[in-house]
């Protein structure tokens, strides 16, 4: 089993504790969580920043209150950056979301979303030793943006931490474009990516921040590692740029950067056009589109004559006994269909009534 994160503890004032934001929002029932710290005491701490900054632990922090006390045992995350803490701070004083740029929204949401897995984990532990968590049984503690029990999406015990994380830097459920987003960066940090491919990573970054949809120039850096990697002599920089990776024959101009770019778009372009092409397949056999009685008739006058036009023992000879069970499960069909159709039809002939609501 994996060990788990042991932060220090301290014991701090309840006034140097900064929640991450002030919009009164409802904790839940603080009461009997409240009972429970009474009686057995606070086994989990609430998780803080190194300058008090509440990363885990509204609704616990919330019941000491309640009870009056005045200073409290506290983990401390001493790696928690400076950044991270200043904006959350950032977030209590302004009373809503951070205006940040998307690539600042990805970075906080990196750091962030290990501290809540941490805390969870945590305590998990505390719960298989035999000891109650201090929010009770399946009950969600996290500060997020605006307290417990939000309205943008899920709220409880089935919040993942990346969930948490989005929530706590945008508001929002929006985890799936963060990620997106880090994982681009990682793209323009990594020294053994190809240094073209890094700068169309780089171009992404600019226009999401200029607020350009995510998905498409995600879509696009996952065409170009993959265009990278198929290529055996991709360019790296020129020599007046320091940048690590493998020489090649030529080097790197802002036409390469500029071709890589367009190509990746197409790939990315045509692999999104295949998986929507594949949906709709998908759809279409779920629920097969119904087509009109005419479509029908028309599909039968074709058909009319057809088996005239072949031989017997040359379709006997040439059809494969795979293209014979496609031929037979059609046979099958069309003669299920055609004696259900003769039954409905002989039950409108007897009933006028029916063939009028019909």
């Amino acid at each position: 089993m994996r060990e788990q994160t042991a932060y220090p503890t301290e014991i701090r004032p309840l006034d140097e504790i900064r929640v991450a934001d002030r919009r009164r929002r409802s904790l839940g029932n603080i009461d009997g969580l409240a009972a429970s710290i009474e009686a057995v005491g606070l086994i989990n701490p609430p998780l803080v920043s190194a300058d008090g900054v509440l990363l885990c632990g509204a609704r616990r922090l919330a019941a000491v209150r309640e009870l009056g006390w005045r200073q409290i045992e506290v983990r401390v995350h001493p790696d928690a950056s400076g950044t991270l803490s200043a904006a959350l701070a950032e977030q209590q004083e302004n009373g809503q979301r951070l205006d940040l740029l998307p690539t600042e929204e990805a970075r906080l949401y990196v750091e962030l979303k290990p501290l809540y897995q941490a805390d969870a984990a945590e305590r998990q532990a505390a719960s298989r030793f035999g000891h109650p968590t201090a929010t009770g049984p399946g009950e969600d503690d996290s500060p997020g943006p605006h307290g417990a029990q939000e309205s943008s999406g899920p709220r409880g015990p089935n919040l993942t931490s990346r969930q948490k994380a989005s929530l706590a830097i945008t508001g929002k459920l929006s985890f799936q474009r963060l990620d997106q987003i880090a994982k681009i960066i990682a793209v323009t940090e990594d020294p053994a990516t190809a240094w073209h491919v890094r700068k169309v990573a780089e171009g992404a970054l600019t226009a999401i921040d200029e607020r350009a949809p995510v998905d498409p120039h995600y879509r696009t850096v996952m065409a170009a590692l993959t265009l990278a990697n198929l290529s055996p002599d991709e360019p790296t920089a020129p020599d007046d740029v320091a940048t690590p990776g493998p020489v090649r024959p030529h080097l790197v101009s802002d036409e390469d950067v500029a071709e890589m770019a367009r190509e990746a778009e197409r790939v990315a372009k045509a692999r999104r056009a295949a998986e929507q092409a594949a949906a709709a397949k998908r759809r279409l056999a779920a629920q097969p589109v119904r087509r009109s009685v005419r479509a029908l008739y028309l599909s039968m006058q074709d058909l009319d004559g057809i088996t005239r036009h072949y031989d017997l023992d040359q379709v006997a000879h040439d059809l494969s006994d795979r293209e014979w069970d496609l031929v037979c499960r059609v046979e099958s069909e069309w003669h299920a269909f055609i004696t259900a159709i003769t039954e409905v039809r002989a039950a409108l002939a007897a009933d006028p009534t029916r063939a009028e609501a019909v």
